[in-house]
């Protein structure tokens, strides 16, 4: 499971010293990337006054991933935290959450309108948010006991029917084209993810493998049309890994960008 550090989409800096911190991270580096590659264009507010960022992918290394579609496998999931604390950005009067709790309260009541299981493993033992998602029909599972070591991931992924997921509001809600290198791992094993739209469409094609929304109606249909065809839209995840982020082609432009 490979893993990079482009930078999310820069935040808008305050006085002080926690302004300086990131400010002397950044200016200690001659190269930046990230994955909001909407940054700077229109339709997506947020600028590039300082730095200049290169847009890039996730790359995954498809070696490391076996393709291994299988219909019996019954559950959509995810890995996730649900809540970040300490990273909000306040920008033009506008308050932006660099966390997925918002998106996932928004659609917490997805499960009562599919007969697909869905599963969210979670970061957070607080009984308090946990039954309030069980009570809507979500399947719960420990974050940290799926992701603690790289066969623990492997394996929750090739088990996954595929992913269903939110993306954090400071990437959704600024169309920033962010994509997830968690999904970008569900594609490359051959499973179809189902994700929020951040402006991605603009970049990778939807409605083969992948799925984008921005509703509940959007998210169960998406649901109901992966499992009409649940075999080629499996063959269409693993293509989709291997044109849009395989190492070999997002490396290669990254560097070929860097000069290097």
């Amino acid at each position: 499971m490979p893993r990079s550090r482009p930078q999310g989409p820069p935040r808008p800096l305050r006085r002080g010293r926690r302004a300086a911190e990131p400010r002397e991270f950044l200016d200690a580096h001659t190269h930046h990337a990230t994955y909001g590659e909407n940054l700077g264009q229109p339709g997506c507010p947020i600028p590039l006054p300082r730095y200049g960022w290169t847009a890039t992918r996730p790359p995954v290394v498809l070696d490391l991933w076996d393709y291994r579609p299988d219909p019996a496998c019954e559950v959509l999931t995810t890995i996730a935290t649900l809540k970040n604390v300490g990273k909000d950005v306040s920008y033009d009067g506008e308050t932006y959450y660099w966390s997925k709790d918002v998106n996932f309260r928004r659609f917490a009541d997805l499960p009562g309108r599919t007969s697909q299981p869905l599963e969210m493993a979670l970061d957070t033992n607080d009984p308090a948010i946990r039954a309030g998602f069980a009570a809507r029909g979500w399947r719960l599972a420990d974050a940290y006991e799926h992701s603690a070591d790289l066969d623990a991931y492997t394996d929750y992924v090739q088990r996954s029917r595929g992913e269903l997921t939110v993306a954090k509001d400071i990437y959704a809600r600024t169309h920033s084209g962010w994509f997830s290198d968690r999904s970008v791992c569900y594609l490359a094993a051959g499973k179809p993810v189902i994700t929020q739209d951040t402006g991605f469409t603009k970049l990778v094609p939807t409605g083969r493998g992948l799925f984008s929304f921005d509703s509940l109606e959007e998210a169960t249909a998406a649901v109901q049309e992966m499992n009409r065809d649940y075999g080629a839209h499996c063959r269409a995840a693993r293509a989709l890994a291997a044109e849009y982020f395989g190492s070999d082609v997002v490396l290669r432009d990254l560097l070929a960008t860097a000069g290097l």
